[in-house]
């Protein structure tokens, strides 16, 4: 990638994807991390497919994908070392909740740092891999939507209460129009991200954050669990948690666990 003076210049990000699309696939991730370098000068890149076998989410966890039914999508995007990627899964989180905001009317919001929720139930996981390559840093994004699953597609996800944008509003939804609004929406926000807007960004999040200032959580670290306050989202995308002790401390990792506490902050509020 060079600019006119010879250097290299900033890699764009607008919505002339090259686009793959495979009836069946391991995962989406998998096979655009697999196959990157080979796709590489076409970026951006969407793949989409109508079924995953081993559709992932973090720490390798399983995304049920049944066929036809939601949304299975990798994007790939070039960016800047200097670029913020750290806030990458929660500005993707905003991409997903304003392209769900179209159809479901209230109770869409951000549970960090990667999943998005409607009235508390998981509508959508998604799950960022970065690869340096060279001077550049690769990244690929994958979002998983419940588009049409019925309660019963989702009986079988009995870690998270689920649920889909047809359990949502009562009706099907063609899965290709969601796809074609992430695809829509994503390069304002990665356009605020590699312009240094992290501050903009972050307050989307933490207005659009099911849990408010004081309520109690639980957060699942590698080796333990710890309960906290929750404080907000700071400037670096991680969780502020006020302890009993009277720290508040700030973790880049973990998992926050259910039950959730309810609040009434919505993307469309």
């Amino acid at each position: 990638m060079t600019d006119r003076t010879g250097g290299e210049r900033l890699p764009r990000h607008g919505d002339d994807y090259h686009r793959v699309h495979l009836t069946r696939c391991k995962s989406t991730n998998t096979i655009l991390k697999t196959h990157f370098r080979k796709w590489l000068p076409r970026f951006p890149l969407l793949l989409t497919a109508d079924e995953q076998r081993h559709g992932r989410g973090r720490h390798d966890r399983s995304w049920y994908s049944a066929r036809g039914l939601g949304v299975y999508a990798s994007f790939g995007f070039v960016f800047a070392p200097e670029t913020r990627l750290d806030l990458l899964p929660l500005t993707t989180g905003l991409v997903v909740a304003e392209a769900l905001s179209t159809r479901i009317q209230n109770g869409i919001r951000l549970k960090w740092p990667n999943d998005v929720l409607v009235h508390g139930a998981k509508i959508s996981g998604i799950l960022i891999e970065n690869i340096v390559e060279g001077r550049w840093a690769v990244s690929i994004c994958g979002i998983g939507i419940n588009v049409n699953h019925s309660a019963d597609d989702l009986a079988v996800m009995p870690r998270h209460a689920a649920t889909s944008i047809k359990m949502s509003t009562g009706m099907n939804t063609p899965t290709a129009e969601v796809v074609r609004d992430l695809a829509r929406l994503y390069p304002r926000w990665l356009d605020l991200l590699q312009s240094g807007a992290a501050a903009a960004i972050i307050e989307r999040v933490n207005a659009l954050s099911y849990f408010r200032p004081g309520d109690p959580v639980r957060l699942q670290l590698d080796d333990r669990r710890i309960q906290g306050l929750y404080q907000g989202i700071d400037g670096n995308g991680g969780l502020c948690l006020l302890h009993e002790d009277g720290s508040t401390r700030t973790y880049i990792n973990g998992e926050i666990l259910r039950p959730l506490q309810s609040s009434s902050n919505t993307f469309n509020q």
